[in-house]
């Protein structure tokens, strides 16, 4: 997938940052950056992600072992999918608002 545009922003859900019981926050830990690294390299149209977990790594900074900690955190908890585990991941962020109506 291309890199994203640097003037591109996401759709992001309210609930997640606005929650007076926290329950994201206490689900989520650290993981909520991976998972906002997600929103924005996902296809507008369908919430997937389709990247190797090395680039991940690469391009937030962070050890390999985090990025594969932090993926099954957020698979586990139901905020992802890891629908093909290969050398190629293919994630699909659940609950994902497609941004084009016919796809919905």
């Amino acid at each position: 997938m291309s890199e994203p545009r640097t003037n591109w922003w996401a759709p992001i859900w309210p609930g997640l940052v606005v929650d007076p019981q926290g329950k994201h926050i206490r689900r989520l830990g650290m993981s909520v950056w991976l998972l906002l690294y997600l929103i924005v390299h996902a296809r507008r149209a369908t919430g997937i992600v389709m990247q190797r977990q090395r680039t991940i790594a690469a391009k937030m900074r962070m050890p390999l072992r985090t990025i594969q900690r932090w993926l099954s955190r957020l698979e586990e908890r139901e905020y992802i999918e890891i629908v093909v585990k290969s050398q190629v991941l293919t994630i699909r962020i659940k609950r994902w608002k497609s941004l084009y109506p016919r796809h919905k």
